[in-house]
């Protein structure tokens, strides 16, 4: 079966915005650290004791963090060589920004504003025959 990851960079985001700004990069620097261990048993350990070190101060990061856990560290189900590609949808994202928005004249359509994106869903469904 398919599993779901939760962007670590997303999820990132979601915690700061629950820190004040004076604070926000020390809570990073504490969040990244929990990625850089090398299997899954020490990144569990190094998230539950980064949740338990906001409990005090930031008890709305250590909620999140508990509530979140499996869908962040959803990775590390598979092998290692393969985390740094499916620990983030953000290359994927910067991808998409990056596909620029371009003009073509199509017969059916006439003229339009058009993506990357709609001009090959309207090439599938040329192809399918629709």
């Amino acid at each position: 079966g398919a599993s779901w990851q939760r962007c670590r960079v997303h999820f990132a985001r979601n915690v700061l915005a629950r820190v004040p700004k004076g604070h926000q990069d020390v809570v990073a620097a504490a969040l990244r650290t929990v990625f850089v261990h090398p299997n899954p048993a020490e990144i569990s350990a190094a998230w539950d004791r980064t949740a338990d070190l906001f409990a005090r101060q930031f008890p709305k990061v250590k909620e999140l963090m508990d509530s979140a856990k499996t869908a962040v560290l959803e990775f590390t189900a598979f092998p290692p060589d393969h985390w740094r590609k499916i620990w983030s949808n953000n290359p994927l994202e910067r991808v998409n920004k990056e596909i620029p928005v371009f003009e073509w004249v199509s017969p059916d359509r006439g003229d339009g504003l058009s993506t990357v994106g709609d001009r090959a869903l309207s090439d599938i469904v040329v192809v399918a025959g629709r």
